[in-house]
């Protein structure tokens, strides 16, 4: 299970401005050669402010499964550089349950988050007001889930195998 962040995708929600597909490029390109698959997920950060309304930043949540060559870690560590206050790059631990995984990358945008000191970010207990869960409700619900979701090698394959199965059944 990991979490990569890419800062230069932030915005606010005075000024919103989400460019998918250069968001998903970067991860892409970031980690390319690994098999991932993963979601775009939105940290709204109640307490800190970012060009003039609150940070929304987007962030790589998802699971992977290779086993990471010299190259690989070297192209991590140049494109996944971390977000604002420190905010580490990349976060990552072993799976020991599949299901818990993969509804962790793909819940929805209702609890906040929070910068607790200098360097330690945390969600919060506490759901998003009902104006900010609005706002990420009316922002997001142009966007399609398959436009959310990240996949690179075989992970490609699970995508659309996860894609096919919905357009099936709905």
């Amino acid at each position: 299970m990991f979490t990569f962040i890419i800062g230069n995708h932030e915005t606010n929600n005075s000024n919103f401005n989400l460019n998918l597909d250069d968001i998903k490029n970067d991860y892409k390109h970031g980690l390319k050669g690994c098999h991932f698959i993963g979601m775009i997920e939105l940290a709204y950060f109640k307490n800190i402010v970012h060009d003039g309304g609150e940070l929304i930043a987007p962030h790589l949540q998802g699971i992977m499964w290779t086993n990471l060559t010299r190259a690989n870690k070297e192209n991590i560590n140049n494109i996944f550089v971390g977000g604002r206050n420190g905010a580490i790059p990349y976060y990552s631990r072993k799976v020991k349950n599949i299901i818990g995984a993969v509804s962790y990358m793909h819940k929805l945008p209702v609890h906040g988050y929070m910068l607790r000191d200098k360097r330690s970010y945390a969600h919060t207990s506490e759901y998003l007001s009902l104006p900010r869960q609005y706002f990420l409700h009316d922002k997001l619900r142009e966007i399609k889930f398959a436009n959310m979701l990240v996949a690179g090698g075989e992970g490609v394959v699970l995508r659309n195998s996860i894609l096919n199965h919905l357009k099936a059944t709905l």
